[in-house]
């Protein structure tokens, strides 16, 4: 697969959501929060200079939101199957082992205690 460089800043702010969803999905987050790192100041020095215009200040709020979320979600669900993985061991030290026959045992037959 081919990554797709986006230029503008909008762009860049949307594709930011696919690469932390690769990211994770590949479990390197690496780029995705270097992309994020360089977003975060590209966006706060433009805002500064005055020179970030509305609706980008509006996406990358909306986008910021997204990707609390998606960390969010990604953290609590990891929090609940640690949970259930926990329970689930403690599930099973529970079990007392079933005694099966030695498989060293020899039944002879007709064995002593059946004979007339």
């Amino acid at each position: 697969m081919v990554a797709v460089v986006a230029t503008n800043l909008d762009d860049r702010l949307l594709s930011s959501i696919d690469s932390f969803l690769t990211g994770m999905g590949s479990a390197n987050i690496q780029q995705a929060h270097s992309e994020w790192h360089n977003l975060d100041k590209e966006i706060v020095d433009s805002q500064a200079a005055g020179t970030l215009d509305s609706d980008t200040s509006s996406l990358a709020l909306g986008v910021s939101l997204w990707m609390e979320k998606l960390c969010d979600t990604f953290l609590n669900l990891e929090i609940k199957s640690e949970g259930h993985a926990t329970d689930l061991l403690h599930d099973l030290s529970l079990l007392t082992p079933s005694r099966s026959p030695s498989p060293f045992r020899v039944i002879r037959f007709p064995s002593p205690s059946f004979q007339i």
